[in-house]
């Protein structure tokens, strides 16, 4: 069965992925990234009220481009089934038929909530709705992997280097990259040499030092 998407947007989602990005600001501080990465309102920070929010949000609210944005994945997204079909053939990867995907203009890329099938996707520029089918695709294949990443307690970024080395094996019309501020050749070799075994990957990613 192919891979399918529902999409929708709302002020109320907005105000409460601001909300979100708030809480985890420390995380990824802690985590390296740049102070750039997630992205809020105009105006608003780690102090601003909830009223403050609300009004930001609403004042930034736009729902023409997030529906113009939908259409454009809806789309695209015949780019990529294939690749699912095959990635669903790996042992031990859990892939749903269908996921729900909440358009933002605000937080990280992207996020997701496996245990309900859920991505949150943000929007951006020209150049960022030509990457959204990856960035979805990118957080889907998290999801599959996820009970095995929490399983054998794999770090941050190795998760990330096995998530992008997936990608491209099974999505390479895909033109997905990240910049990764630790060594983790050790994600590279071990793929590369227990592929397709992708339980027997995560668990040596996870032991080794």
């Amino acid at each position: 069965m192919t891979v399918t998407l529902s999409i929708s947007f709302s002020e109320n989602s907005e105000f409460n992925r601001v909300k979100e990005t708030i809480k985890r600001l420390p995380w990824y501080r802690e985590h390296k990234y740049s102070e750039t990465f997630a992205k809020l309102p105009l105006g608003i920070t780690e102090t601003s009220t909830e009223e403050e929010i609300v009004a930001a949000v609403s004042k930034e609210y736009d729902p023409q481009l997030l529906k113009e944005t939908e259409e454009y994945i809806q789309d695209k997204w015949s780019t990529v089934v294939d690749g699912f079909e095959e990635l669903r053939k790996m042992r031990g990867i859990e892939l749903r038929d269908s996921y729900t995907v909440v358009l933002t203009k605000y937080g990280s890329g992207g996020s997701y909530n496996g245990s309900i099938g859920k991505l949150i996707i943000r929007i951006g520029s020209q150049k960022r709705r030509e990457q959204l089918v990856g960035v979805i695709t990118h957080e889907i294949v998290h999801m599959t992997i996820q009970h095995f990443i929490d399983k054998y307690e794999v770090s941050h970024w190795r998760k990330e280097k096995l998530v992008d080395m997936l990608v491209e094996r099974y999505f390479p019309v895909l033109e997905m990259s990240q910049n990764i501020p630790e060594d983790v050749s050790v994600v590279e070799t071990t793929f590369n040499s227990l592929f397709p075994d992708i339980e027997a990957i995560i668990k040596e990613v996870g032991t080794k030092k």
